[in-house]
């Protein structure tokens, strides 16, 4: 049984529509990722008995989380693998978790835990352990040219950059020096969406900072003052009970007993409970916007006609489905590209094979080496007497492969940088294509722009997912779920 907790109803508000605004009425979403799916349980919530209908163009639902489960034991995730509990979208995913009664499943490792502790990058041909204290911040660390406190003294004398939006590494580099930008958020963009720091928006992780910069002489300092008055008045917000245990334990990040895929999989025994129908393999070929009502056409000939229409599905896919009905949308979403990425996942026997226990390395754009990163997924959770590792390839700098190749590539960069050359006892290889949407320069310009036609001309559709406002399985709980009050609140 499925109960909404008074901390789940607190943290995601009361929502106020007329009681009879729905009656009669189905709600459509288009995408059974996990932002279609949050969208479908929080309306699940607010409207019993509305009927909602999930159009999915594949066979299965969960979008890019996706967990193989072997009887041995041994879990591989083909997507996102561990979430983070901390601000506004983790509470939100924590007291989705609480709302479906999976709190007996959560998995944690805390902040004190070596893969937490322990976040590598590979550079000049070695593996190098990031700064992780404020003590090493005073130390001269390979392969910094400085101890990482002269990035807090350049910060000081910084010039302010242009008001408009910028790239990522134009203002780290600016701020912080070269150093900072090419060691640590080059490849931090890579491990987050597989982009290019010298492309994507400042605003995609540091908007706050770019914010402050206008107004502030110093980022540093403007920054410590403000955690330190967010964490006074965080003390007196209440939140959902799981986010306040993950604050108290000091969770670094958690994931779910049988992977991440048991969120997802509980949301559809949840919404087909209640009433919800999903039509799996559904193609669709066009989307009209007439008026109140959104006329869905689909590959099969047949059509659905209803008032409240959330689309959940990337830009790029929701681009030629609006075309002929509004080009202007569609060009707009045309511009929110996404990168492909190769992920293989390995097993060995053995859980001593790793010589240091760590979350996984990097690897920045600068290097000699042709994969994102490594994840060594069994030092956060051991499976075992094994050791699972996850290569990922490609992203902004992907060019075609087969499996075969990829396999081969990631093999050889095992090889070079963990000394890992047996053959793995298991492995699968997938390439993801058009997984993680790109904010480049300009993004929440272009998503204001649709934001605001779809306002202006009180179109009957709601966009939602990882290409608008976050690409986190977090940001995509809390915006799907704001996806559904506001239409329950139209």
């Amino acid at each position: 049984n499925i109960q909404c907790s008074t901390d789940v109803v607190w943290f995601f508000g009361r929502i106020s529509f007329q009681s009879n605004s729905l009656e009669h009425k189905m709600v459509v979403i288009i995408g059974g990722g996990i932002s279609g799916l949050s969208a479908a349980f929080r309306i699940s919530q607010l409207k019993p008995g509305l009927k909602i209908t999930i159009l999915e163009s594949s066979p299965r639902v969960g979008g890019w989380i996706a967990s193989t489960r072997y009887e041995d034991g041994t879990i591989f995730e083909h997507g996102p693998r561990t979430l983070r509990p901390v601000g506004e979208s983790g509470a939100a995913t924590l007291g989705l978790v609480e709302a479906l009664g999976l709190q007996d499943k959560v998995m944690s490792v805390s902040k004190w835990h070596p893969s937490a502790k322990n976040r590598l990058i590979y550079a000049n041909g070695e593996l190098h352990r990031l700064p992780s204290s404020i003590s090493s911040v005073f130390k001269k660390m390979q392969p910094f040219r400085k101890p990482l406190y002269y990035a807090g003294l350049r910060d000081i004398f910084a010039k302010r950059g242009p008001m408009g939006d910028e790239s990522m590494h134009s203002f780290v580099k600016r701020r912080f020096g070269p150093d900072v930008a090419e060691y640590l958020i080059d490849p931090l963009v890579r491990g987050i969406c597989a982009g290019d720091c010298r492309e994507i928006s400042v605003n995609f992780l540091l908007k706050d900072l770019k914010e402050t910069e206008m107004k502030s002489r110093s980022i540093m300092l403007s920054t410590a003052k403000k955690l330190f008055m967010k964490k006074k008045s965080e003390e007196k917000k209440s939140k959902p009970e799981l986010a306040r245990k993950a604050e108290h334990e000091g969770w670094s990040v958690w994931s779910l007993q049988g992977g991440l895929e048991t969120l997802t999989d509980s949301m559809v025994d949840h919404l087909c409970n209640n009433g919800a129908e999903i039509k799996y393999d559904t193609k669709i070929t066009s989307i009209e916007l007439q008026g109140k009502k959104a006329r869905i056409k689909m590959e099969s000939g047949e059509e659905i006609e209803t008032e409240q229409l959330i689309s959940a599905i990337p830009a790029i896919s929701l681009a030629p489905l609006l075309k002929k009905s509004h080009p202007g949308v569609s060009k707009i979403l045309q511009d929110i590209k996404c990168v492909t990425v190769g992920l293989a996942n390995f097993e060995y026997a053995g859980k001593d094979l790793l010589q240091m226990d760590a979350f996984g390395f990097l690897v920045p754009s600068s290097q000699d080496l042709s994969v994102l990163g490594v994840v060594f997924d069994t030092c956060s959770f051991p499976q075992g007497d094994k050791t699972i590792l996850t290569v990922m390839y490609g992203g902004h700098r992907y060019q075609p492969t087969t499996p075969i190749e990829l396999e081969e590539i990631c093999k050889f960069s095992l090889s070079k940088t963990l000394g890992i050359n047996e053959e793995p006892h298991r492995k699968s290889v997938q390439i993801l294509k058009d997984c993680i949407p790109q904010y480049t320069v300009g993004h929440n310009g272009r998503v204001n722009a649709i934001d605001e036609i779809i306002s202006k001309e009180s179109l009957p559709i709601i966009v939602t997912g990882a290409s608008y406002k976050g690409v986190s399985v977090n940001d995509c709980v809390l915006n799907g779920i704001r996806s559904a009050e506001n239409l329950l609140a139209r």
